[in-house]
């Protein structure tokens, strides 16, 4: 995967940051369907419709999830229209790496945080933490639908690849169409652990100010 090769990079610009030196939030859990969400789309039989709901869901990732190979944690993705943030542990686990993707100018930026330092650099699409999830959409538009699924308390239905090469062997989806978690030979590579449906704070997609940038480190390991 494309994605491995600039969190490889991000993860030694986070490690370079940490060399010059010696208030949570709980997301409430509920349904994908409650205030904030928009009218569920009409869909032919069997159809998959992703959610298009602002929310902050808290997710539990495995392996190539977050496009850094055996990365296995949890990332907060906040959704606000055409926008997204995720934010995660970089692969060190000794800094945090924010992605701030903008779905309608098919633009993100990335933003490292280490040893006191703020780096960041614009990313190519395929090459966000999401980008997974937006593959994965695809395939779910031609599953078939199995049987009854909870995650995090919230009631979904089984989804069931058609595709030899889906990547995962099933999908548990709210009624809404939020992708709750996903299984891959027998093993939870995605899960929400968290959801809380709603409008999100506008600063939170803010592109950040005074970052220097890694750009050009990045260029040096591959990320294109």
């Amino acid at each position: 995967m494309r994605a491995r090769a600039l969190f490889s990079a991000l993860a030694v610009a986070a490690a370079v940051g940490l060399a010059g030196c010696g208030g949570s939030e709980k997301a409430s859990t509920g349904g994908a369907g409650g205030a904030g969400a928009p009218a569920k789309a009409a869909s032919a039989a069997g159809g998959f419709i992703p959610f298009a709901g602002d929310y902050r869901a808290t997710i539990r990732i495995q392996s190539s999830e977050a496009g850094a190979a055996d990365y296995a944690g949890t990332i907060v993705v906040y959704r606000s229209g055409p926008m997204q943030r995720v934010e995660m542990r970089d692969p060190s686990g000794r800094g945090t790496i924010t992605a701030i993707i903008n779905t309608d100018t098919q633009t993100a930026f990335s933003l490292i945080e280490a040893g006191g330092q703020r780096m960041g650099m614009e990313i190519p699409m395929d090459q966000t933490p999401m980008a997974d999830k937006g593959e994965r959409e695809d395939v779910l538009r031609s599953a078939r639908k199995g049987g009854p699924c909870v995650v995090a308390q919230i009631p979904g239905t089984i989804y069931l690849p058609t595709a030899a090469d889906a990547g995962f062997s099933e999908a548990c989806v709210s009624d809404d169409g939020l992708v709750l978690q996903v299984t891959s030979e027998g093993q939870a590579i995605w899960e929400v652990l968290e959801l809380a449906v709603g409008p999100q704070p506008a600063g939170l997609f803010e592109r950040p100010t005074g970052v220097t940038d890694l750009g050009g480190l990045a260029k040096q390991f591959g990320a294109k």
